[in-house]
């Protein structure tokens, strides 16, 4: 993110400057940060400055990076200093940004911002970022290869999606260490960090598959999935509908769980598992929120497949008097968020 929002700076002729906690206000390329400005009160006091003097003196517009500053919002000097410098630089050439985690802006100056929201690398980055590792590993320390056919590169590639660049990199390192090659049957380290990942995050967990031949019976299922494998596939016609979803209902421990595992590797699809149960909070609200948390997340995730466990505990059909109404709510939200991405 950072480069990127260097580059968009030279390519739009503007002033570049980066802020953190830990290096202070720096501009452009320089080692240097300018006095005194770690702390986020005479940050904003030099920023301050330097529109005074850009105003004055007839300097190119310039580009603020301000990272996690979200937080130091919640002072109401910082926050009356920042809507100072927000006021300040309307109509003009400047921006200001700030890089996070989360996104949280008090009610102030929510209504100034624009959201965006930053998502997971795509199939070609991936593939840049395997690249540059094997180079780095081959540059610094020893000889390292990548043995795979086009076809198993995409099953890689596939399966590092969902995963940061950083991510991706700790893991391609791992599997290049481990015999100096990058290869197929690094599929499993891959799925196992990958899950380690999501189980620590919390809401959605990385689930591993299962081959069909591992499942009995289920004879209908796989005839469904055969018939509809097509409909995943990217060469798939315009014409061909994509199913929207299956419902498998049946008693405690008739495979049910086997078979959405089935599933997904039918489907050659990474497999997410969404336990309503995990989301719910004693807090007015919160439950709602972690669940539209956990969906933006699989958005960003897609092509996935989603499995919903228990989701008649989660989404009521009754009035809700029993729990206050959360169950309808978070069905509530669950729709919304359907109907949005139709």
């Amino acid at each position: 993110t950072f480069k990127r929002l260097k580059t968009i700076s030279e390519q739009m002729d503007l002033i570049f400057y980066h802020w953190s906690l830990t290096g202070g206000l720096i501009r452009g390329d320089n080692e240097n940060s300018y006095y005194d400005t770690k702390e986020p009160v005479k940050m904003l006091r030099t920023v301050q400055n330097l529109l005074k003097s850009e105003k004055d003196t007839a300097l190119r517009p310039s580009l603020f990076v301000l990272i996690d500053f979200e937080k130091y919002l919640k002072d109401s000097l910082l926050l009356r200093l920042f809507k100072d410098i927000i006021n300040t630089i309307k109509g003009t050439g400047n921006t200001l940004i700030i890089v996070g985690a989360e996104y949280h802006l008090p009610d102030g100056i929510e209504h100034y911002s624009a959201h965006l929201v930053g998502g997971y690398p795509v199939t070609d980055e991936i593939k840049s970022v395997i690249e540059e590792t094997v180079e780095e590993m081959n540059r610094m320390f020893t000889k390292v290869t990548i043995s795979l056919s086009s076809r198993e590169l995409n099953k890689i590639i596939r399966s590092l999606k969902g995963l940061s660049t950083q991510q991706i990199r700790n893991v391609i390192n791992q599997c290049l260490l481990r015999n100096n090659t990058l290869g197929i049957n690094d599929l499993t380290i891959i799925e196992t960090y990958k899950k380690k990942i999501f189980d620590r995050e919390g809401l959605l967990e990385f689930s591993l598959t299962e081959d069909k031949n591992n499942i009995a019976g289920f004879n209908n299922l796989k005839r469904w999935l055969a018939e509809r494998k097509s409909s995943f596939s990217p060469d798939r016609p315009d014409f061909l509908p994509v199913p929207r979803g299956l419902l498998l209902m049946g008693i405690q421990g008739c495979g049910k769980s086997l078979a959405v595992k089935v599933i997904a590797r039918e489907f050659n699809l990474p497999l997410y598992r969404l336990d309503l149960s995990r989301l719910y909070s004693k807090y007015v609200g919160e439950t709602e929120k972690n669940l539209r948390k956990a969906l933006m997340v699989s958005q960003k995730l897609c092509p996935i497949c989603m499995w919903i466990d228990e989701i008649e505990k989660g989404f009521a059909s009754s009035g809700g008097d029993i729990d206050g109404g959360v169950s309808q709510r978070v069905l509530g939200t669950f729709l919304t968020w359907m109907q949005e991405h139709e």
